[in-house]
C-alpha cells in the first residue's frame, strides 16, 4: 500500500514540475534512436530478466520538454509444476513524457509514462497496463548519446494500481 501511495505521489510532483517548467526554453530540439536495457530489483526482476533489451525513440522540443518511446523484449526458462521447462517471451513497451533541464552536455531529466508488460508462453499472452515514474541522466558526447535511469514502476491489475518495484535502464544511440 505505501509503495502504490509513493508513485502516485512521485507521479504528481513530476506531473507537477513538468507543467512548472513549460515555459523555459533550452537550447535546441533534437530526435534520438538508440538502443535500450531495461532491468528491475526486488520482485519485479522477474518481469525483467537480464537479457531485456530493444529499442528507444524520443523527441525533445526547444522548452525541454521531451516525449518518448521504448519497447524491449526478453526471454526466461521457467519450470511448470515440477514438469517441463517453458520458454516465457516477455515485452515491455512505454510511452511518456520527460523534462530535460538543459545543463550543456550531462542534462538530468524527470519522466512518467504509461507502460505495458506482454507475457508470452506456450500460444497464450497476457498484458498487464502500468504507470512508471522515472529520474535519469543524459551524457551528450556530439552527437552520441548515452543515459541512465532508475525509477518505480507499478501495475494495474483488476482495475487497482498494485505494488510494483524499482526499475533502471540505460540507453546509447545518436541525435539528429
Amino acid at each position: 500500500m505505501k509503495s502504490r501511495s509513493t508513485l502516485l505521489v512521485s507521479c504528481a510532483l513530476s506531473l507537477v514540475l513538468l507543467l512548472g517548467l513549460a515555459t523555459s526554453a533550452s537550447a535546441n530540439s533534437r530526435t534520438f534512436i538508440g538502443a535500450k536495457y531495461k532491468g528491475a530489483v526486488g520482485d519485479l526482476a522477474l518481469a525483467y530478466p537480464g537479457i531485456n533489451a530493444g529499442l528507444e525513440l524520443e523527441y525533445r522540443f526547444d522548452n525541454g520538454f521531451a516525449i518518448a518511446a521504448a519497447c524491449t523484449a526478453g526471454f526466461l526458462k521457467a519450470e511448470v509444476d515440477d514438469g517441463p521447462t517453458v520458454d516465457i517471451g516477455l515485452y515491455s513497451a512505454a510511452l511518456g513524457a520527460r523534462y530535460y533541464v538543459m545543463l550543456g552536455d550531462f542534462n538530468p531529466y524527470v519522466g512518467v509514462s504509461g507502460t505495458a508488460l506482454i507475457a508470452n508462453a506456450m500460444g497464450a499472452s497476457a498484458t498487464l497496463p502500468g504507470l512508471q515514474a522515472t529520474a535519469g541522466l543524459e551524457m551528450m558526447f556530439n552527437k552520441i548519446r548515452f543515459a541512465g535511469e532508475v525509477g518505480y514502476e507499478a501495475f494495474i491489475i483488476d482495475k487497482k494500481l498494485e505494488e510494483g518495484g524499482i526499475v533502471y535502464g540505460v540507453s546509447l544511440g545518436y541525435c539528429f
